[in-house]
């Protein structure tokens, strides 16, 4: 707070004020920068420093109020400080290295920070990233660097040099100090085309060619190698295995080690019984090979041995359970094929008909007496609301036949006692109404 006050101080007072004061303020804020913290990356700090009248504060706003005061102080006195590169980069270290502020107030001074070093005329820290941090070689690839400032922006007009590339098992550089060409549309430097003597570790397989061996456990099996690249230089990878897979699925995975320029394993089977479990049969050949240089790792099969072993012991240890394989266990399954058993003989059908007949037969007779001795329509009432009440109550009746013959047709026995429970409570109101109608007119009748 006291650096932006003097700044605005020093802003409003005539271009004559006293330029001794403005240096002696210069080896105040040299000092200043020399009480910062600094941890052991290089990113720089101030620890609860008395910055203004409130009192101590974070780190976070402390460090603030110092960069905002001497980017205030610089741009008010138009004069170069010559500050401390490393100092300017490690705060904004510092700023960047807050990665999820505690409130929206630290928010804010992380933000007010860096913009302050963005613009400050006195040291702009920026950033150096590569987009693409694998470059191959057999696609031509560019090596390409971006500059940016602490927020984001494009950095300032500036050269960029590639001061040295060494090559892997080399201390030789084979590039030195070469200026990187700027791509004004990509707003990126570019080193166009490698040296032709840049050597990545591309490397050439042999031929396919599969072996057949077959052995004992009194025999060894001895594998070596040379790997080389396309200058005829030898390359050493970081690894290099053998695996040997039994038809079983049990693997077992050697390293291969290098004396030189070879690699090169030697298996005594009399050795590996233990570990092999005494499995005889067929084992496959498999040869790992990777770096971090290489474009592509090498993983190739070399055949198979035949190893015939003695017996194992009683007390030998037994090959670990495998896994079951997922597709076997989570795959589509075989298809089920049902026979269905053979339909019961039925009666003939002159037998049904003429059952069908008989359980018909009360009903027409019903019918036939009906006609016979024909509906009495004497009781049924005259006027109008008891005549509604007892033509329902025949409605009813029919329903409930009808409901009795759906049910022999169409509907199950839940949904038929669903609907002859709504049918018995209509029955009900409607033929205690009718039948008291009919008690009433009765009654009448008897006391006349």
């Amino acid at each position: 707070m006291a650096l932006e006050t003097l700044a605005g101080v020093v802003s409003l007072a005539s271009s004559e004020i006293d330029h001794s004061l403005v240096a002696t303020l210069k080896n105040d804020i040299m000092k200043l920068l020399d009480g910062v913290e600094r941890y052991d990356d290089g990113t720089c700090y101030f620890d609860e420093k008395f910055v203004d009248a409130h009192g101590p504060q974070d780190p976070l706003s402390a460090s603030l109020s110092v960069v905002r005061g001497i980017t205030a102080f610089a741009s008010a006195t138009q004069e170069s400080l010559n500050l401390p590169g490393d100092k300017i980069l490690g705060l904004a270290k510092f700023f960047l290295g807050v990665e999820i502020p505690g409130s929206a107030k630290d928010l804010y001074h992380q933000i007010d920070a860096l913009s302050c070093l963005e613009n400050s005329g006195v040291s702009v820290p920026l950033i150096l990233s590569l987009p693409a941090t694998v470059i191959s070689v057999s696609r031509k690839d560019q090596l390409k660097v971006r500059v940016n400032t602490v927020l984001g922006s494009a950095g300032p007009p500036l050269s960029v040099k590639l001061m040295q590339i060494f090559s892997s098992g080399s201390k030789d550089a084979s590039v030195i100090d070469q200026e990187l060409k700027f791509d004004p549309e990509r707003a990126v430097h570019v080193l166009e085309t490698l040296p032709k003597n840049v050597d990545v570790g591309k490397l050439d397989l042999a031929r396919e060619n599969d072996v057949a061996l077959s052995a004992n456990h009194l025999q060894k099996l001895r594998l070596s190698f040379q790997l080389s690249t396309p200058f005829g230089k030898a390359f050493k990878p970081h690894q290099a295995f053998l695996k040997l897979r039994h038809e079983s699925g049990v693997e077992h995975t050697f390293v291969v080690g290098n004396s030189g320029k070879k690699f090169e394993i030697i298996l005594d089977f009399l050795g590996l019984v233990d570990k092999f479990f005494y499995l005889s049969g067929k084992y496959d050949l498999q040869l790992t090979v990777g770096d971090s240089v290489m474009e592509n790792s090498i993983l190739k099969p070399l055949g198979h041995v035949e190893l015939d072993l003695p017996d194992a012991p009683e007390k030998a240890a037994r090959p670990p359970s495998q896994p079951i394989d997922l597709y076997s266990r989570y795959g589509p399954k075989a298809e089920i094929i049902h026979i269905f058993r053979a339909p019961e003989k039925r009666p003939p059908r002159e037998l049904s008909l003429a059952f069908l007949g008989l359980v018909l037969l009360p009903f027409f007779g019903f019918l036939a007496g009906l006609l016979h001795l024909r509906v009495n329509l004497k009781n049924l009432p005259r006027s109008t609301v008891p005549a509604t009440f007892a033509i329902l109550f025949h409605l009813g009746i029919a329903s409930v036949l009808l409901l009795y013959a759906l049910f022999w047709f169409k509907l199950d026995l839940f949904t038929t006692l669903k609907a002859l429970g709504f049918l018995g409570i209509f029955l009900m109101f409607v033929g205690h109404r009718t039948l008291s109608h009919l008690a009433s007119v009765s009654a009448k009748l008897k006391s006349a």
